[in-house]
């Protein structure tokens, strides 16, 4: 399924809301390509997003996912106090646009890049040297946390090169 196609379907279905909701306005339509979400409801935008990877491998079952982010954006606007995003109201608004009413996907990702680019920092002590994440970094530096080797004991200090903190990009 191609982005036109997308476009086209989130249009049916906002008709079909319009139809019984004049109020509900036509959603604005963004595309991404990485992670092994399918798609993703924005309420505070009225934004819905779709991934063109599993909509291109997964053509015929997208459309249930076109709706299912469609019905996140009804039952906000018709409950806007549900407790579960995923919960009984959701469930009928997501039938009722022609959807299961599931909340997950089953597509396969493997091709999808669900990769991050991850900042981690090199400490050492007198027998190894570990990659330690922002995270805790930033507790080592900002609120003077220490950390040991699980091996020798020993306190971990940074690795500093040419008066830099080395980190796993160099």
């Amino acid at each position: 399924m191609n982005k036109e196609t997308i476009k086209a379907l989130v249009q049916k279905y906002t008709k079909k809301v319009q139809d019984k909701y004049p109020e509900f306005k036509e959603p604005i339509v963004t595309f991404f390509n990485t992670t092994a979400k399918a798609g993703v409801a924005q309420c505070s935008t009225h934004t819905v997003s779709f991934n063109t990877v599993l909509a291109a491998e997964n053509s015929t079952e997208f459309e249930n996912t076109i709706s299912h982010e469609i019905a996140h954006l009804v039952t906000r606007m018709l409950y806007p106090n549900a407790k579960q995003h995923h919960g009984p109201e959701f469930k009928r608004v997501h039938q009722w646009l022609g959807g299961t009413g599931e909340t997950y996907h089953t597509y396969d990702t493997s091709s999808v890049k669900k990769t991050r680019n991850v900042t981690t920092y090199k400490y050492t002590c007198n027998c190894t040297t570990y990659e330690i994440s922002a995270k805790r970094h930033d507790l080592i530096r900002n609120k003077g946390k220490q950390y040991k080797c699980t091996k020798c004991s020993c306190r971990l200090y940074p690795v500093v090169r040419n008066g830099y903190l080395v980190t796993n990009k160099g």
